[in-house]
C-alpha cells in the first residue's frame, strides 16, 4: 500500500517538464540538482537516463527532413526513367544511334566497313595467344624430329656397326683390318627387311649384297685383310673357295662343288654370292670380260 506522500509525489513527477525557465516551479518534494542542469540560461532536464534532449530531437527532425526530401528527389528522377519505357530496349536502341545516323545519311556501307575493321581487329587480338601457342608447338615439334632423326641415324649406325663386325667374325679378317672395314660403313643401308645390305652406286659391287658377300669381293681386293696362308709365304687367299673366302659363282674363282656345298648350307648366301657374281642361277658360268 502507497504512502499519501509517496502518491503526492508520483502526482508531482507526472508534471516534470525537459525544460524550466526558473526551478522555483518544481514541486517543493523534488530537488531540482538531481534533475536539472542549468544550459544556455535555462535548466533542461537530465536526471533521467535515456531521455533525449531537444537537440537530439532536433538533429533527428534535420535527419528525417533530410532523407524525405532525397526520397522526393529519387522518385522524380526515377518517374522520368520509367517514362522512357523499356531499359533494355533503350539501351539496343541507343546502341544502335551510330548505325542509325549513318543510314540517315545513306552511308550504312561506311558503318559496315567499320563492323567489318573492328570484328577483323578483335579477331587478330584474340588468335594472337593461340599463334604463339603454335609457334612454340611447332618448335617443340621440330625439336623432337631433329632428336628422333639423331637417334634414328645413331641407331642405323650401330645397326651396320654390328652386322660388318659380325661379318668379320665369321670371315676371320685380321684385327687390324676391321677399322678400314668399319671405314666402309657407309657403302651399306638397312633394307626394308631390316638386313644390312650394299646400296646402289658403288664401283664393281652390287646393290643389295649382304656383310658376307662384300668381304668375298674383298678378299680379291684387299687380300691383306686375311692372314697369309700356311706355307705360302706370303699374304692372301686364305680358306677354300666359298668357306667364308672366294666366290665360287665368279669366274676367275668358279667351284662347281663349291656352289652345291653353299646351296645345301646356306641358300640365301648362294643367292647372294650369284648377284655380286652376275648370274642368276646353278650352273651358269659368267661370261668372260671383254
Amino acid at each position: 500500500m502507497l504512502l499519501a506522500s509517496e502518491t503526492n509525489t508520483e502526482a508531482e513527477m507526472s508534471k516534470l517538464l525537459a525544460q524550466l525557465a526558473s526551478l522555483d516551479d518544481l514541486p517543493e518534494s523534488i530537488d531540482p540538482r538531481e534533475l536539472y542542469e542549468e544550459k544556455g540560461g535555462a535548466f533542461v532536464l537530465s536526471g533521467v537516463e535515456g531521455l533525449p534532449t531537444k537537440a537530439d530531437i532536433d538533429r533527428l527532425q534535420k535527419a528525417i527532413a533530410k532523407e524525405r526530401d532525397e526520397s522526393t528527389r529519387i522518385r522524380d528522377r526515377s518517374r522520368a526513367y520509367e517514362e522512357l519505357g523499356d531499359l533494355e530496349a533503350l539501351r539496343e536502341t541507343l546502341d544502335r544511334v551510330p548505325e542509325l545516323e549513318l543510314a540517315a545519311q545513306g552511308k550504312i556501307e561506311d558503318l559496315d566497313a567499320k563492323i567489318a575493321e573492328r570484328a577483323e581487329a578483335r579477331a587478330k587480338a584474340a588468335a594472337l595467344p593461340l599463334q604463339r601457342e603454335r609457334d612454340k608447338l611447332a618448335s617443340d615439334r621440330d625439336t623432337l624430329a631433329a632428336r628422333v632423326a639423331e637417334y634414328e641415324e645413331k641407331d642405323r649406325r650401330r645397326v651396320i656397326s654390328d652386322a660388318l663386325s659380325s661379318a668379320a667374325d665369321k670371315a676371320k679378317i685380321l684385327p687390324e683390318a676391321r677399322e678400314d672395314l668399319l671405314l666402309r660403313s657407309a657403302y651399306f643401308e638397312i633394307d626394308e627387311s631390316g638386313a644390312v645390305v650394299t646400296r646402289d652406286g658403288l664401283p664393281s659391287m652390287p646393290a643389295g649384297v649382304g656383310a658376307d658377300v662384300f668381304l668375298s669381293e674383298m678378299r680379291e681386293r684387299a687380300p691383306h685383310w686375311w692372314p697369309a696362308s700356311a706355307g705360302s709365304g706370303g699374304r692372301g687367299g686364305g680358306g677354300g673357295a666359298g668357306a667364308g673366302g672366294s666366290n665360287p659363282f665368279k669366274r676367275e674363282t668358279w667351284n662347281v662343288t663349291e656352289q652345291a656345298k653353299m646351296q645345301a648350307a646356306d641358300p640365301d648366301k648362294a643367292k647372294r654370292m650369284m648377284a655380286a657374281a652376275g648370274v642368276d642361277r646353278l650352273g651358269v658360268k659368267p661370261a668372260a670380260k671383254g
